[in-house]
């Protein structure tokens, strides 16, 4: 009985890790196509707010509290500023520039990103192979960043490749933050997805000013729409539920290593849907990150198993 109580919620968590893997991968082609008809601003600001409704009607539907502790909306507030406002928009801004299969492997890098903050801060102990790696990585992304040839490359593209960057950055913080800060509550998941979602809906809100609110074509057509709310409903809403539940089940590191397999995918879709074209050196690289994240990954379950 014990057995089967396990198995169960193991295979739920599985199915989540493998759903967020593709819908995600998705999202970096549709965030291109909502931004050949929108402003920054306002794409990110629309896929925000359809992002709070429904996780609003997720809570009411389920009918769950909410916490008392004033702490944890403190502490929700920083996430969705580095979970939510900080990555949409510079992924936003980054993707006018670069494909977005490139923004995706930026974001393979998350997970190594998420060990080296861990280190940093003395929340986890490393091994001389695990530093290794996480320089080997990191040589992958100046590798998909062309750095060979960074100076020579026009100014847009250089500040969109740097956007994307920061965007990784700002998430692999908000999930270190998550876990140092928010996991010991035990809060249901989906009132923390709610929160986070809702605080960076605001940010995007705020940013308003700076971005613009002005359609690109002057109108919107039936694709767009329809890529604005799958990546507003589903992969900037329901998708942080299972995010978190992944993240208190198995930890941000496990959790974050989809992230090798959202670039594989973003980069199918890219080249089929979009025609996207990537250098080799660009390839390399990406390959580079994600045969890091593999690794590391295997070195990590043994030390659990040990």
């Amino acid at each position: 009985m014990v057995g089967g109580t396990a198995a169960a919620p193991d295979r739920m968590a599985v199915f989540k890790f493998c759903a967020l893997t593709l819908t995600w991968s998705a999202s970096f082609m549709l965030t291109t196509i909502t931004l050949q008809e929108l402003s920054v601003g306002l794409a990110t600001m629309t896929r925000t707010l359809l992002a709070t409704a429904v996780l609003w009607a997720v809570l009411l539907l389920r009918r769950t509290p909410l916490p008392r502790l004033p702490r944890v909306y403190a502490h929700m507030a920083v996430v969705g500023l580095l979970n939510i406002t900080i990555p949409l928009t510079a992924f936003s801004y980054g993707q006018l520039f670069v494909a977005s299969a490139e923004a995706a492997m930026f974001n393979a890098a998350t997970p190594l990103l998420v060990v080296g903050w861990s280190v940093l801060l003395r929340l986890r102990r490393t091994t001389w192979r695990e530093i290794a790696l996480l320089g080997i990585a990191f040589g992958g992304v100046l590798l998909v960043l062309r750095i060979h040839e960074f100076a020579s490359l026009d100014p847009s593209l250089r500040g969109g490749q740097l956007a994307c960057l920061a965007a990784v950055l700002s998430i692999s913080i908000s999930l270190v933050y998550i876990d140092r800060f928010v996991r010991p509550y035990r809060v249901d998941t989906s009132v923390l997805a709610t929160l986070m979602v809702s605080a960076g809906a605001i940010g995007a809100c705020a940013t308003m000013p700076f971005l613009g609110l002005e359609l690109r074509t002057g109108t919107i057509s039936p694709h767009t729409i329809v890529a604005l709310l799958v990546i507003g409903a589903i992969t900037s809403g329901l998708n942080h539920i299972w995010n978190l539940d992944l993240i208190q089940a198995w930890g941000p590191t496990a959790a974050s290593t989809m992230s090798y397999l959202i670039p594989i995918g973003a980069l199918l879709l890219g080249t089929v849907f979009l025609h996207e074209r990537l250098t080799w050196v660009q390839l390399v690289g990406a390959a580079i990150v994600v045969a890091s994240v593999v690794v590391f990954g295997q070195l990590s379950r043994r030390r659990t198993a040990r």
